[in-house]
């Protein structure tokens, strides 16, 4: 993420009296000798209760890390709450206004254009930019980093890989998944079965092409976007450009964003010679859990079902996103939940402090949450798929998260359902979102 550097004394001014006045949690006036005063060091006598939101995980996931900091830090107590998914951001936004949010919350990577300004950033005291961009992946960094202050710290980042059927694949002598786009398409020739009109799909290569029945279509059309060198935005994010041309080396003008829906919802055109998904088909993992596709695209959260649901009879192997044929810098996109600390905090440098000390611990949590990491050198070792792809993760930015994915899912069943030209399809989606971009500045 892009976003202005200019870094805002007032913003700064109030951090900076916030955490020295408020944020220790005492109530006496602090001094530069309290030990309330600034980051803890664990000598406050002062009691401390850290209120935490999660969308997702149960408390049991963070118990052991939670006890270890209530026993290293014996003031503090931490009160940890799951919340609906469905209304997590509507009653967060809702209690933060009314001065009654958590100490701590959790943000999705693509919040913070629509919520930095709900946030405490974290004191340089607890951590540095340099300190932060040496130790998370390249797309935290991108993501939480604003006028030089951090917004967010994860725990971990997920990308979308591939989950392919190595029994459909063994069944047409394929013996390995595809690395690249054209080797999949491959795939999807050899695989697919028609009934004899060819409109209906017996058995899919692939589930891609259409909006309403595919898993994160949203976001796998953004990876073939960004894997294509499409610039979905203006250099200061305030418009979109994701249907502009751009030009080849060798000087000639082409549209990657086009040329990435196309490729998208080739998929499920009846006239192409790619076709293997339509509409009227299950959705992307029910089918792949019964054995209906071969390969399917999601991230590692989506593990979990598919094994808790797929029919006994079918076997599956995952591997990294298919990649552009002519380049060997990978590219897969990243979704994630992060922590962040309110702004109206009492307590925020102990919320950033315990943030940082589940950091530490990450590699525990993960294994009890079944995550990939965010740690830059956990990813660098190489031993697990989606560890090693948060190396190389990539997002952008959204100044409304949920409105851009629905955009993006209409103008994908524009060209794939209504037939809409995809130049025309994708012309609509970016004056719809550069809109979007207008009104939050106004």
């Amino acid at each position: 993420m892009s976003l202005s550097k200019k870094i805002s004394l007032t913003l700064l001014f109030s951090l900076l009296t916030t955490i020295t006045l408020t944020g220790s949690s005492c109530q006496s006036t602090s001094t530069p000798d309290d030990p309330c005063a600034d980051a803890p060091d664990g000598n406050c006598s002062t009691p401390v209760t850290l209120t935490i939101w999660h969308p997702f995980e149960d408390r049991d996931i963070y118990d052991s890390v939670i006890a270890d900091y209530e026993d290293k830090y014996p003031n503090v107590t931490i009160a940890y709450k799951k919340m609906e998914y469905d209304t997590y951001e509507k009653n967060l936004v809702n209690a933060l206004a009314a001065g009654e949010g958590p100490d701590i919350f959790q943000i999705h990577n693509d919040w913070l254009p629509k919520h930095y300004d709900k946030i405490s950033p974290m004191p340089k005291e607890i951590m540095t930019l340099d300190e932060y961009k040496s130790t998370y992946v390249d797309v935290a960094v991108d993501d939480f980093i604003y006028q030089d202050n951090i917004y967010s710290l994860p725990l971990y980042v997920d990308t979308l890989a591939l989950y392919y059927n190595t029994k459909l694949l063994e069944k047409n002598n394929i013996s390995s998944p595809p690395t690249t786009w054209q080797q999949l398409v491959s795939y999807v020739h050899q695989i697919t079965e028609k009934t004899t009109n060819g409109q209906d799909i017996l058995t899919s290569g692939v589930s891609l092409g259409t909006s309403n029945n595919i898993n994160r279509s949203s976001d796998i059309l953004y990876a073939m976007m960004l894997q294509k060198g499409t610039l979905m935005t203006s250099p200061d994010n305030a418009s979109a450009t994701f249907a502009l041309s751009t030009e080849k080396i060798t000087g000639e003008d082409f549209y990657p964003g086009t040329e990435s829906l196309d490729f998208y919802t080739s998929f499920a055109n009846p006239d192409n010679v790619n076709y293997t998904w339509n509409n009227k088909m299950l959705g992307s993992l029910e089918a792949f859990e019964k054995g209906y596709t071969a390969m399917t695209i999601n991230y590692s959260y989506q593990q979990a079902n598919i094994d808790k649901f797929k029919s006994p009879d079918v076997r599956y192997k995952v591997t990294y996103l298919p990649r552009i044929e002519t380049t060997d810098d990978p590219i897969s996109y990243a979704n994630f939940w992060s922590e962040s600390v309110n702004k109206q905090s009492k307590y925020s440098a102990w919320a950033w402090h315990f943030i940082k000390y589940m950091s530490e611990k990450s590699d525990l949590i993960n294994t009890r949450s079944g995550h990939p990491t965010a740690i830059r050198k956990v990813a660098s070792n190489r031993n697990n798929i989606f560890n090693e792809q948060s190396l190389y993760a990539k997002s952008f930015y959204k100044v409304d998260s949920d409105k851009v994915d629905q955009i993006f899912g209409n103008m994908i069943d524009d060209v794939s359902v209504e037939k809409v030209a995809s130049q025309d399809a994708i012309t609509k989606a970016q004056n719809e979102v550069t809109a979007l971009m207008i009104n939050q500045r106004k």
